[in-house]
């Protein structure tokens, strides 16, 4: 995968971008600049242009702005196409007012946020949509175009009918939810339907979709539902031309939490990307790709569809490692070529609260075979002399999401400090200061121990006062920890029901390798000498960790945390990750 820098720009905050190939062959990047997510004083509609396929990117071209005009609401950009007429359409979301007053009085002030807009369609029109149009492949716009669609998080798409679809939300004071929508129009944008909903059940708190046109003719629309019980996406499929729809219905591998956007590939597959939800510790964007047939399939939208999810191919683009992250809205296009180009918002490196615009060439065999190895050996350029907070995915990590067992609670430790260092090439905490703890975090996979076995193997030696190398699911529950501590005199493990497991073997300052192997309800433990050749290498099977039915960990494993005190020395040389017996699912 290769990655570039679409925008980066440390005045602002810079998300939502969208992406189309214009009718002279260049890329067509749209984004929203403001003061800060959700608003401030320079909120901008923003276009860059590219003509090598987006490895370089044009100054900005300033659409619409609404900079130093408080009074006239904010403006989130969102959405770009190429109509059939060569033309481009761009979409934004406007806000009129900042606070919204529900029929009970009571006053929400989110300033703006874009989940928390003024939008209840019984409060009038206090909000819509934007449009904006380009006659010269997006060098100049015309517009804004006031449509009256009153949603949030707009998408659009035009559909080899012609007809163009502009899906968004509704949301609703009462009961604070909601209800996807969507309009549609015949003369390219210029007027529109009534709202049409597509998701209006209750149950479900549904935003952000996508429409993709299927090969029959049917529409799939692929929505954002952080409340699915399915634990995967979720769809709805319009059989009249989106007058009507069905569903909803299981969609995708994990939870779409943000927004979704998807489309045909020449090969006739469906990809789509979106942020990945369901995971405590980790902000992760990424993709999944199905057939045509299988984006068809009902599969009903309850937790059974979490064991067999729908999509053949799933993978992760881009995991924002800023411990003030702010990311996951994307979009795509396939190059003449069959790579596909995806746009994304991520902080990672920036300053707080300044994201910047992020892009990614995939190539058919990574949308299909993505890697799922991982190996991290600490060695120059990715890490250095110092702190590991910050270096090449290691961050700290919340302290909320640092379960500690019962015998640190017992003795005091203290807080949590900033000490995790790498020296030379390894990971330790042998150079802690004043007796903290440190815990450092480093997200992985994710891997479905549903459906994959996983081993990790670590490579270590030494004991400190506090050495942990934990395993975390999804939860950030601890699936099973290794430790080489002065809790006991020998290494040991400890599984998510706080039982030890001790192995009786004195690692001193000898290099060993441990393996832990994962699968759905199982993990099994093996040391032996990394220099295995020698009868004292063997390797010796000492722990066999099977949850009982009271409390066992999700699904998924999900990070690596590692956590340190103040005395001793224990070293991690490297970490590999790896999946076996992986079904066609994972990759």
């Amino acid at each position: 995968m290769q990655r570039f820098t679409v925008s980066r720009d440390d005045r602002y905050h810079e998300a939502w971008p969208g992406i189309c190939i214009a009718a002279n062959g260049n890329l067509v990047c749209c984004y929203a600049e403001a003061d800060r997510h959700g608003g401030g004083a320079v909120p901008s509609a923003v276009v860059r242009l590219s003509d090598d396929e987006g490895a370089t990117w044009s100054e900005p071209i300033v659409v619409d702005t609404l900079m130093d005009r408080p009074e006239s609401g904010y403006l989130m950009c969102r959405s770009v196409i190429r109509l059939q007429d060569d033309s481009l359409l761009l979409g934004a979301d406007w806000n009129k007012t900042d606070t919204l007053r529900g029929p009970s009085e009571r006053w929400y002030a989110h300033r703006g946020l874009p989940w928390d807009w003024s939008f209840d369609p019984a409060n009038g029109v206090l909000r819509e949509a934007w449009l904006y149009r380009s006659a010269d492949h997006g060098a100049t716009w015309s517009g804004p175009e006031r449509t009256g669609c009153i949603t949030a998080s707009l998408n659009l798409k035009q559909v080899s009918d012609g007809t163009v679809f502009l899906s968004g939300s509704h949301f609703h004071v009462a009961g604070l939810e909601n209800v996807q929508v969507l309009y549609r129009s015949e003369d390219a944008g210029r007027t529109w339907s009534d709202a049409i909903p597509v998701v209006a059940d209750r149950r479900f708190s549904s935003a952000e979709g996508d429409i993709v046109e299927m090969p029959g003719g049917e529409l799939v629309m692929y929505i954002r539902s952080e409340d699915n019980p399915a634990g995967t996406g979720m769809k709805a499929i319009s059989r009249d031309g989106g007058r009507s729809w069905e569903g909803p219905y299981a969609a995708g591998y994990w939870p779409i939490n943000g927004r979704v956007n998807a489309g045909v590939l020449s090969s006739g597959e469906v990809l789509a990307v979106h942020r990945v939800g369901g995971f405590r510790p980790q902000h992760w964007f990424g993709f999944f790709v199905e057939r045509a047939d299988t984006a068809l399939t009902t599969t009903p939208n309850r937790p059974a569809a979490r064991l067999n999810p729908p999509a053949d191919s799933w993978g992760m683009i881009d995991d924002d490692t800023s411990p003030f992250a702010d990311q996951g809205y994307g979009d795509w296009v396939e190059l003449p070529g069959g790579d596909v180009y995806v746009v994304n918002y991520i902080v990672d490196s920036a300053p707080v609260d300044r994201p910047q615009i992020r892009g990614y060439r995939l190539s058919r065999d990574e949308l299909f075979s993505p890697r799922r190895r991982l190996t991290i050996d600490f060695a120059p350029p990715q890490y250095r002399r110092g702190k590991v907070a910050g270096q090449a995915g290691w961050v700290r990590q919340i302290p909320e999401l640092w379960r500690t067992t019962e015998w640190l609670e017992q003795v005091d430790y203290g807080p949590l400090g900033n000490n995790v260092v790498i020296e030379g090439e390894r990971l330790t905490g042998s150079r802690n200061i004043g007796g903290l703890e440190e815990v450092v975090r480093r997200d992985v996979g994710p891997y479905d121990l549903e459906r994959e076995a996983v081993e990790m193997t670590v490579t270590h030696r030494g004991r400190q006062r506090v050495a942990i190398l934990r395993m975390d699911d999804q939860d950030a529950d601890t699936i099973v920890e290794l430790r080489s501590d002065w809790v006991y005199g020998d290494l040991w493990a400890r599984d998510n029901r706080s039982v030890p497991y001790r192995s009786g073997i004195l690692v001193g300052d000898d290099w060993w390798r441990t393996t832990i192997r994962l699968a759905a309800g199982r993990v099994e433990i093996a040391t032996q000498r990394r220099d295995a050749g020698t009868r004292a290498g063997r390797a010796a099977r000492w722990a066999t960790v099977v949850p009982d039915d009271t409390y066992h960990h999700h699904s998924a494993f999900a990070a690596v945390v590692a956590g340190f005190g103040d005395a001793g020395g224990f070293y991690v040389d490297d970490i590999t990750i790896d999946v076996s017996g992986a079904s066609s699912a994972g990759g």
